[in-house]
């Protein structure tokens, strides 16, 4: 702090000036006094004030950071951000984008502010990237982040279909047809089977005369694909699982 002697500013007016170059945040609400006397008859005259500032947060970081989470089982994160004054944006986002799902409660306390976050992870939420974001919405670029890469295991998602080559509604017997399974799942799937209902009710394993099932690496599909029946019999008639 500098201060400097009175400068006169007319008959009976005197200026006195106190400068704090660079403040910090360690003066948030300090409190300065400026005290004049002419007389030791009477007390000093006295004003004061005190130092209020905006301030970006110094951290936000989550709770925790589960490396797996459950398909629809409930999770429980806290992003806690800390420093921000005199107000705390909190935001959730995933992928970039507002996160919409489950509850948000905020808690605030004198140093810190939380935002908890109670939801039920999906399947399609497995790896993208939950995010919180802390700011002082008061001040441009203050925003501190933390994030997890949501790893959510959930059980196999089959659709299976006629070869999209294929008219459902024209295949005639000696014609061939092929089908493809698609498969969603983590942990991937590690075995796959086909099975032929045929017309008697029941359910019985794919004949090998009816087709061969192949796989295609699992770097670039995760599809099981029964290629081509050649020349379709009447016994490959039925549904296919």
């Amino acid at each position: 702090m500098q201060t400097g002697g009175g400068i006169s500013m007319g008959r009976h007016v005197t200026v006195n000036r106190l400068e704090i170059p660079k403040m910090t945040r360690s003066a948030l609400n300090n409190t300065y006094k400026c005290q004049a006397s002419n007389t030791k008859l009477v007390p000093p005259a006295e004003r004061s004030i005190r130092v209020d500032m905006l301030l970006k947060p110094l951290s936000a970081s989550l709770s925790s950071k589960p490396k797996q989470l459950i398909s629809n089982q409930e999770y429980v994160l806290a992003c806690n951000v800390a420093g921000s004054v005199p107000e705390t944006d909190i935001k959730w986002m995933q992928n970039n984008r507002p996160f919409t799902k489950g509850k948000i409660k905020l808690i605030n306390n004198s140093s810190m502010v939380s935002s908890v976050l109670s939801f039920r992870p999906h399947p399609d939420d497995d790896g993208t990237i939950l995010k919180c974001e802390g700011s002082n919405p008061r001040l441009q670029n203050s925003v501190l982040e933390d994030s997890v890469i949501m790893n959510v295991l959930y059980p196999p998602q089959v659709t299976l279909s006629l070869g999209s080559t294929l008219n459902p509604d024209d295949i005639k017997e000696g014609d061939d047809v092929y089908f493809e399974c698609h498969i969603k799942a983590n942990p991937r799937e590690h075995r796959i089977t086909w099975s032929h209902d045929i017309n008697c009710g029941g359910c019985y394993p794919l004949p090998r005369e009816l087709g061969t099932v192949l796989r295609r690496p699992a770097a670039t599909s995760n599809r099981s694909r029964l290629p081509p029946t050649r020349n379709t019999i009447r016994d490959a008639s039925g549904r296919y699982r």
